[in-house]
């Protein structure tokens, strides 16, 4: 028995292996650019949201809003938004995260737009038809909702709010007296409709005769969101692909989290199961490697007009492009294996949450805060903060919950990490995480 202990005990040789290894190990952690302190500050305080409105005074229980991103891809394609509207029952809140791939054209679109739909939705057949009157009586329409902005928003040098857009918005509006006539204010299917319309809208005005190359791109590329409405205790968390929402509850002095999104992806089986329906003879094709057609990993999402249109439609859109710009987009807009259009929809899930005095905040995050820390990692570390812990407090708990995402190492969160993510040049830094955006809403 003495033998075979001795026998596992470790050489010198092995001994200074390990030890050499280590001290190697050390010396590249060491000899990592990071940028100080200070400089990690900058960046992050440059990006803070915090919106102190009097949202109690109006009927909503809100008492802040911290928000943040931080960029990986060069250009980012996140976006972030925040609102209120006002209406004949009462006020709202409207905030989101928008997550666009291929580009962030979808995603600022879907952005800017995707509340004014809402509201529209939310508003009584009497406020649509006095708003339609202002329109094709051409008078000023009223400056709702109003919106939160920050200076560093990233920005692509012009809006989606034009003529094209408020036709669309109106038109919606018919569509809403013709279709919906016993509709109810502040539901979960207006937040449904709104979001099928606005989408079906982007498609259409890629297709339009005069469309921009703006507008097409908008449609080419893609963009999945989680976004909530909050109108007194009345709360409804909408998310289409994979950005998702938590509510952080406290329990006896335990703070857990309430899953109030979908994950629409390869990995949740209903939604592999629903495309398979979808496309029954086409099963070897429809999902490779967990995306559709091989290329998307949403299931779910807003623009990809590439697995929407038909046939004939994406031809006469690369036709267009082609008189457009020859050589601004080269890629073949019909996919292989295209088949049985459309195998994508921008249909969102509602779920509907009665706050209580459990509640106490509402995180809304795109994938990039998710892929790292986990629902309840992030309901504790809320909690902390919400406690006051001083080893997770800081100004805006977004940034906190951001700095905690990139610093996490395999033995745990660093701050030397945070600084040495930070010192990576945009572009470069998407090797090693995502474009990472965070709402957090305090009740």
């Amino acid at each position: 028995m003495l033998k075979v202990i001795n026998e596992l005990k470790p050489t010198k040789g092995l001994v200074r292996h390990i030890a050499g290894f280590a001290e190697q190990t050390r010396q590249e952690r060491c000899a990592k650019p990071e940028v100080s302190e200070k400089e990690a500050a900058a960046i992050f305080q440059s990006r803070e949201q915090n919106i102190n409105y009097p949202f109690v005074k109006y009927g909503i229980p809100i008492r802040a809003v911290h928000s943040n991103m931080l960029p990986s891809n060069d250009p980012t394609e996140d976006r972030r938004m925040s609102c209120v509207s006002r209406g004949a029952d009462g006020h709202a809140f409207m905030t989101g995260v928008f997550d666009g791939h291929a580009g962030p054209h979808c995603a600022q679109a879907i952005a800017e737009r995707l509340f004014y739909y809402t509201y529209f939705a939310n508003c009584s057949n009497d406020e649509i038809k006095t708003m339609l009157d202002k329109y094709h009586t051409k008078r000023p329409l009223p400056n709702n909702p109003n919106f939160f902005r920050t200076a560093n928003d990233p920005h692509l040098g012009r809006s989606f709010i034009n003529p094209q857009f408020v036709q669309k918005l109106m038109n919606f509006g018919e569509v809403l007296l013709d279709e919906k006539a016993n509709r109810k204010p502040n539901s979960g299917e207006n937040l449904y409709l709104a979001a099928l319309q606005l989408d079906q809208d982007i498609l259409e005005e890629a297709m339009s005769p005069d469309a921009e190359l703006f507008n097409i791109r908008a449609a080419i590329e893609g963009c999945v969101a989680c976004w909530t409405y909050i109108t007194e205790s009345q709360m409804y968390v909408g998310n289409t692909g994979d950005a998702a929402a938590i509510i952080v509850q406290n329990l006896n002095g335990n703070w857990r989290p309430v899953k109030m999104s979908t994950l629409h992806s390869g990995q949740n089986e209903r939604e592999v199961t629903r495309i398979l329906h979808s496309h029954p003879r086409e099963e070897r094709t429809v999902l490779r490697n967990n995306r559709l057609l091989g290329c998307l990993s949403p299931l779910r999402a807003f623009g990809d007009c590439r697995f929407k249109l038909t046939f004939d439609e994406l031809n006469d859109l690369e036709g267009k492009l082609f008189d457009i710009h020859q050589g601004e987009m080269n890629d073949k807009l019909v996919l292989p294996f295209y088949r049985s259009p459309p195998y994508l929809t921008a249909a969102p899930q509602i779920r509907y949450h009665r706050l209580g005095l459990s509640d106490r905040a509402l995180v809304l995050a795109s994938d990039g805060l998710w892929d790292v820390l986990g629902q309840k990692d992030v309901a504790q570390l809320v909690g902390q903060y919400i406690e006051g812990d001083m080893d997770v407090y800081e100004p805006n708990c977004a940034s906190m919950l951001i700095r905690r995402a990139i610093g996490e190492g395999w033995d745990g969160y660093d701050p030397l990490e945070v600084r040495r993510s930070l010192a990576i040049p945009a572009g470069q830094s998407r090797d090693y995480r995502d474009d990472i955006t965070v709402q957090v809403i305090f009740f």
